[in-house]
């Protein structure tokens, strides 16, 4: 009977094992899922940023082909200051405060 009894608590202890390795298992995939997604994002990423790299290096070249007028070669006619125009003042709102008044409410 008490070999019987230990030989339930092996098998008890080995069943509990298996359930928890199982969970084990199922975390280690998810973290696999995960790790794959970020790879996979981390190559597009990459690949945009070198995309990017490439039209900025074209609009570097385009804008390159402008002449622009040194700052000894342009003039600049100041402009005159704005006037500032005055505020129009609101009606002033009247209150009654005739007693007389509240029989309209």
């Amino acid at each position: 009977e008490k070999v019987t009894g230990l030989v339930g608590d092996i098998a008890q202890a080995s069943n509990e094992q298996a359930s928890e390795i199982a969970q084990i298992t199922q975390g280690i995939e998810q973290v696999s899922q995960v790790v794959q997604t970020n790879s996979a994002t981390a190559e597009e990423s990459a690949a945009a940023s070198e995309e990017l790299t490439g039209q900025a290096e074209m609009l570097k070249e385009m804008v390159g082909a402008f002449k622009l007028k040194t700052a000894t070669q342009t003039t600049f006619k100041a402009a005159a200051p704005l006037k500032a125009e005055s505020p129009v003042p609101e009606p002033a709102v009247q209150i009654l405060l005739d007693d007389m008044e509240m029989d309209k409410y």
